[in-house]
């Protein structure tokens, strides 16, 4: 009778829980960078970006201890210097996601992701009010003409582009200004830009 060899399964160092906590963190933090390339402009409500911002400190503080944690114990496992060093460059990898693009650029999940969602499906026509940071001419890649840059949102995605000519060149900094498009009193799908009825 052939003898029967138990073979331990072996338990995956991630639970799969966790794994799919963090690819959802991942698609709610990117699209908006995405999106920009093909000029989807959103922009999330100053209000929301206040109320937002602290979370997403939060979240991505988290993240980055998990990470580190669980590159912690795959390094102690190693035994060679080689492999050890992988493990370092893989941590560094992955850890500077959240990083540079929540901690230190200012975008987030919660700031970005969320309310962009939320404003897809909703799909209501709505006007915001921003401050002007900056105006006129095109932004420093040349490829944004008649831009009007908003103050507080997270930079580099804080420029609404093609504007007509009036409004980006007369608009001066530290004015109001009505951006409206389709989403929710979150933010929204930036279609135009325009001077307030009572300027």
């Amino acid at each position: 009778m052939p003898e029967k060899i138990l073979t331990k399964e072996k338990k995956p160092i991630v639970a799969r829980w966790v794994r799919v906590v963090l690819l959802v963190y991942l698609v709610l933090t990117v699209p908006h960078i995405i999106l920009s390339f093909f000029s989807v402009q959103y922009f999330p409500s100053p209000d929301w970006l206040i109320t937002a911002r602290p979370f997403d400190i939060a979240l991505s503080v988290a993240v980055l201890c998990f990470i580190s944690a669980v590159c912690f114990r795959l390094w102690k496992k190693q035994r060679s210097s080689s492999a050890r060093w992988d493990v370092f460059w893989q941590w560094f990898s992955f850890s500077m996601f959240p990083a540079l693009l929540v901690l230190q650029m200012g975008a987030g999940a919660v700031t970005y992701g969320f309310p962009m969602i939320v404003s897809a499906f909703a799909r209501q026509e709505i006007e915001l009010p921003y401050t002007s940071d900056w105006y006129g001419g095109s932004g420093p890649d040349g490829h944004c003409p008649f831009s009007i840059e908003l103050e507080g949102v997270p930079s580099p995605w804080d420029r609404i582009c093609n504007q007509s000519e009036e409004l980006a060149t007369t608009i001066k900094p530290g004015e109001t200004i009505l951006v409206w498009g389709k989403g929710t009193s979150m933010g929204l799908f930036a279609y135009g830009a325009k001077f307030p009825t009572d300027r």
